[in-house]
């Protein structure tokens, strides 16, 4: 007899059980625009991929194009650079183009 956890769904086919890998959330931090964010997770263990998610906590004016700050990964280190800079067109003229304030999630698996 064995003990543990499975989830079926409606068609009786088993989606989760306690053996399947799940992204576990290892730290969160704040990037505003224009901040860069680099974080190192140098206690991990050997093989272990990282991913981020992002929570926006704030958004931009309404004379400013919004965007998603640039994320890199690279191992076990997390760079994150939030967008403040300004452009102009001949329809609008100079508008602000930023990423406003995101807590990053990182999760390992």
């Amino acid at each position: 007899m064995s003990y543990g956890l499975s989830i079926f769904d409606t068609n009786a086919s088993n989606v989760f059980t306690v053996t399947d890998q799940t992204w576990l959330q290892i730290d969160y931090f704040f990037v505003g625009a224009g901040q860069s964010v680099t974080k190192s997770f140098t206690g991990l263990p050997s093989g272990i991929t990282l991913q981020t998610a992002v929570i926006f906590v704030n958004t931009p004016p309404i004379n400013s194009q919004f965007r998603t700050p640039t994320i890199s990964i690279s191992g076990t280190t997390v760079t994150v650079t939030g967008i403040q800079t300004s452009a102009s067109s001949t329809v609008s003229g100079t508008y602000t183009v930023q990423s406003g304030g995101a807590y990053i999630l990182v999760l390992a698996k």
